[in-house]
């Protein structure tokens, strides 16, 4: 098998929602200093309620109903990084703006988001938009009120979201539908007594079900700090949140389902656009939002004749030591303070923890498969050619970690086409956060094979969830 390495320019990326332009989202202009605050991403078009991402081409877009998390802090000197972790929240995208659906407190505890005791945030109630003559506003449904008459907030958002009844619906679902491993979650399957697997598999006491998703899942709901304990949940703290990838995208009724949830972005606002703190009383311009990609970004492009089954990423194990281990990191921590990875998660076979038994991806186990999201058609050579798509995300891997071959097989023959030690033979070192990599596999002749051409990717739009103006 034959290569070309042309060249690579890793761009960073980042999120694009329906219908966004180039031009940038407009400032709150004269007449609008004083409305009340909200999130929202303009958008052009409203795409079905799918509360997931959509992948088209070089875009990655929200649709309406996509969930997205947010952790509240306050602005405290004494605290570690100058903020204090006040709540969790839960927000749905829609065209007009951002709506708050959930509310967890510090201690991860159910918050009435209109009751009485919430003290954090809300969003405006009926008579308050009628009381400040609002009603015919649009997007009076997304105005938010801050209900700490002291605290400078800070806003860091992040997707996808995650929380107990998600984990807990994905675990059910995967019992109905008798999908054990092929859950969104990495829901594994269980053995039990041969006598109760019925009685487990479809009416799973609380007890099993915690048991089953705390042993079984890499992703976890945000807390202030990690906990496991056995009667609830297991959380993890918001400075070493881990963040997962999947291994096969390609399976399940829904395949983007897996690179959904494989996919991480972030994006924090800690003071208003002029420099002031958010607070109750600065809360009356606009506060924009930009989301990040965090994860690794790879397309693969292979022409029509190639067995698309086939296509997968192998990675492979180094001597350290004389032990053979595996390299490339599969969960790593991230800081949704600092909005970087940071927590390295101890990767041991035999431990009870099963993100540190699953943190990095072995060469004795399954392979990466990714997932084909398309098709597009690119002029080589002066002439049409038509490539399938099929997109992995990783987090970022470092010099050391960056080791694994990439192999797949021609429709209509056997052998399996090798591109061994990625990271010497395509010219890529590392895979560095927020950034896409392309590797499009031409056809030479029947006798030399493929060669591959690695190209850079136009810079992408940008998210900006903005007060609509």
């Amino acid at each position: 098998m034959k290569f070309e390495l042309r060249y690579i320019i890793p761009i960073i990326i980042l999120a694009i929602t329906a219908g966004c332009s180039d031009a940038p989202v407009p400032a709150c202009g004269t007449g609008h200093d004083l409305r009340p605050l909200s999130f929202s991403a303009d958008a052009a078009t409203t795409l079905s309620s799918s509360r997931a991402l959509q992948y088209d081409g070089l875009k990655t877009q929200f649709t309406k109903g996509t969930l997205i998390g947010c952790v509240i802090a306050y602005k405290n000197p004494e605290a570690e990084g100058g903020y204090e972790y006040q709540a969790n929240s839960c927000w749905t995208w829609h065209p007009d703006g951002l709506k708050l659906t959930k509310l967890l407190d510090s201690d991860n505890a159910p918050v009435d988001i209109n009751g009485e005791g919430n003290n954090i945030l809300r969003h405006f109630t009926t008579a308050e938009i009628e009381a400040e003559e609002l009603a015919d506003d649009p997007h009076a449904p997304y105005f938010i009120r801050l209900l700490n008459k002291t605290a400078d907030y800070a806003f860091f958002f992040y997707y996808p979201y995650i929380d107990a009844d998600i984990l807990t619906n994905a675990y059910e679902s995967s019992l109905t539908k008798d999908e054990w491993g092929n859950g969104k979650y990495d829901i594994k399957n269980v053995s039990y007594p041969t006598e109760l697997q019925d009685t487990y598999k479809y009416n799973p006491p609380t007890s099993i079900s915690l048991k089953v998703i705390n042993d079984n899942t890499l992703i976890r709901q945000v807390a202030k700090e990690a906990a496991t304990n056995d009667n609830a949940l297991y959380c993890s703290s918001w400075k070493e949140y881990p963040v997962a990838t999947t291994i096969d995208y390609s399976i399940g009724n829904n395949v983007t389902d897996r690179l959904n949830h494989s996919d991480f972005m972030y994006g924090s606002v800690t003071e208003m656009s002029d420099g002031e703190p958010i607070n109750l009383e600065n809360a009356k311009s606009e506060i924009p939002v930009t989301m990040h990609k965090k994860m690794v970004t790879m397309d693969l492009y292979v022409l029509d004749d190639i067995d698309g089954s086939s296509i997968k990423l192998n990675p492979k194990n180094i001597n350290n030591n004389n032990i053979y281990e595996p390299a490339m990191k599969r969960i790593r921590g991230f800081n949704m303070l600092t909005g970087n990875f940071e927590k390295e998660f101890a990767y041991n076979t035999q431990s009870a923890d099963i993100i540190e038994k699953n943190s990095r991806f072995n060469e004795y186990g399954s392979p990466i498969i990714p997932c084909k999201i398309g098709t597009v058609t690119e002029i080589m050579n002066g002439k049409p050619t038509t490539y399938n798509v099929y997109r992995i995300i990783l987090p970022p891997q470092s010099n050391s970690e960056f080791r694994c071959s990439l192999s797949f097989r021609a429709e209509g023959h056997n052998n399996e086409l090798t591109l061994n030690d990625m990271h010497q033979s395509s010219g890529i070192k590392s895979l560095q956060s927020g950034h896409y990599y392309k590797l499009r596999f031409s056809k030479l002749d029947e006798k030399s094979g493929f060669h591959i051409d690695i190209d850079d990717w136009q810079k992408g739009d940008e998210i900006s969830i903005n007060r609509p103006d």
